[in-house]
Formats: structure tokens, sequence, C-alpha cells
């Protein structure tokens, strides 16, 4: 019996990205969460608005990082010996493939960073219910009140969206080489069945995991995070349920993407809801924590949450603000 397409799809998904792959499986399998950690005002801006901001990355402090994993993928593929290898692996699934993929990936890359927009989110495990993450405090808990939404993801179906969730990888050049090693192998190993696969399955699939890695990549010394980002580039995969908007955010004018946080059924957008996917919500270190507690449950009853009351916790680190 053949594969259905979520079948393929998620064996694709196991050559072509196996870092995200296994990554996922691991989170989804333990019951894993996500948490986004913002400030207050964002945090009712999106639970009364039900929609996820994401930002241009040039106006993040994520944008160094974006720019230094397209180097490293640059650097690597460079190489002529490393660029034919791999390029004689993709074009034995189908010809030509290898040359349309980088071409598309480098004739794409200035405009993807410029073109792309991001959320973060960060794994969240139990031990932080109470509390939250102090380290995350104290990057988001500056200057104004912050909160962490704590958000269940495994059952979210939004394909049409075209917005991906990929876990950052805090690799050296020398661990991106030997990942890149890795896909190569199953790529060989895996040739049968990607030969007998459409041919614009493969190439896109190849497409993605060099922009997704250059967009996922983190120095090291970032691995406390457990970051996970929210992709969605309208320039290579664009998506009409997605909506754009000039905002001012920090007193800076720039363009944010919006997720909507709402089931659309009819085109396979399912899961998404804010009811379905809220979790809990944790008030960061604040010298106001009851009134912001209640302002919250008070805009989560009304967006339809049920116990909000139970589900915002405040947190006791002892951090100054």
């Amino acid at each position: 019996m053949g594969m259905d397409t979520n079948q393929t799809i998620s064996k694709i998904s196991s050559i072509f990205m196996p870092h995200a792959f296994e990554r996922w499986q691991k989170l989804n399998a333990a019951g894993g969460r996500f948490v986004h950690y913002t400030s207050a005002e964002n945090a009712i801006k999106i639970i009364s608005n039900k929609e996820l901001w994401m930002r241009d990355p040039r106006c993040m402090n994520d944008y160094s990082e974006v720019k230094h994993g397209y180097s490293i993928i640059h650097n690597y593929f460079n190489e002529r010996c490393r660029l034919e290898s791999f390029s004689s692996l993709l074009n034995n699934c189908g010809d030509g493939i290898a040359e349309h993929v980088f071409a598309a990936f480098r004739g794409l890359s200035t405009l993807t960073q410029q073109n792309t927009f991001i959320a973060c989110l960060s794994e969240h495990d139990d031990r932080e219910n109470d509390h939250g993450r102090l380290s995350m405090w104290r990057s988001y808990g500056r200057g104004s009140a912050s909160v962490a939404i704590v958000l269940k993801l495994s059952t979210v179906k939004v394909a049409p969206l075209q917005t991906f969730l990929s876990p950052v990888a805090y690799f050296e050049p020398d661990q991106v080489a030997l990942e890149i090693q890795r896909v190569a192998a199953n790529i060989e190993e895996n040739r049968s069945f990607l030969q007998a696969v459409d041919r614009n399955l493969v190439f896109s699939s190849a497409f993605m995991m060099l922009t997704m890695a250059a967009i996922s990549l983190k120095h090291v010394g970032f691995r406390e995070e457990r970051e996970w980002r929210l992709i969605h580039s309208p320039v290579n995969f664009s998506s009409g349920f997605m909506t754009t908007s000039l905002e001012t955010i920090g007193g800076i004018p720039q363009f944010v993407c919006k997720i909507p946080l709402k089931n659309i059924p009819e085109v396979g957008i399912s899961g998404i809801s804010l009811p379905e996917i809220f979790d809990s919500l944790i008030i960061g270190p604040t010298v106001y924590p009851d009134p912001i507690a209640n302002a919250f449950i008070r805009a989560l009853t009304d967006a339809g949450v049920q116990d909000a009351g139970k589900r915002v916790v405040i947190s006791r680190i002892p951090l100054r603000t």
C-alpha cells in the first residue's frame, strides 16, 4: 500500500530536515508546549485581536543571526567539492534539480532576508509553570511589564498560511557541515523514494531545507533559550490568508505580518483558534501583578477562553524591574 500525502510529506521532511523533524517528534511525544515571552501590551493585542504578529527581523535583535545563518550556508557550498557532491545526489533524484535549487537559493537570498517575518517561541516545560524562565524575564522584563503566553500547537493545521515552525539550531560551522552531510546521506539512502515522488516536491523540499537552515541558525551562546521560530517568507511561499500592515513598535515604523488565530475549516485551517491553543499565561516580575492579572483574565474570558482565572498565574521570581 502506498503512502498518503501526509506520510509522503513526513518522510520527505525526515530526509531533508532531520534535525527539525527529530526535535518536533521528541517535543510532541512529550506533550510539548511552546511559550511566547512578550510585553504585556503586546500580549493584550494578541488576545483581543486574535492574531499573532510576525516581525521583520531587521527590526529585531535576531537580524544579525539571520545574516549569520546565510553566511554559514553560503560558505559551506562555496567549496566546489561540497557543492558538486551534494548536487550530484540531488540530480540523481531528477535531472537538473540541484541547479534550480541553488540558483533559487542564491538568487533569492537577499530578497528573502528582506522579506521574511518571524515570531519567536520557546520550548516550555512543567518546571516553568509557576514562575517562567529567569533568563527570559531578564531579556523581556526590562522597562515594561512582561508576560509569557503558553501555547499548545500539536494539533494545529495551517498549511494554507504558508507559515513554518522551525527549531533554532545553535550550531557552529562544523556542526552545520555535519548536518548537511547527514542530509546528503539521507538523500542517497532514499534515492528510489525521491525518484518516485513529484519532482517539484523534491525541489521545494531541498530549497526549503537551505532557506529554513539559514533563517534558523543562531549563536551557540543563546542555547538556553530553546527557541523555535515561526517563519513566513511571502517572496517564496505566499498566502492569501496572511495580512500585512504598517505598525509602530518601540517608536520604529515597520511592516508586520499577522497570523489569524481563527479556524477556516473549509480551506484546511483548524486547531488554531485562541481557546484551542491557549494553555496558560504567566505574569512576569512587576510592581503591578494583580491589576495586570485581572486585565488578562477579563481579556481571555472575552476571547472565549474557559476558566481563565485558573490559567493566569503570577511569577514570584524576585527580579528587579
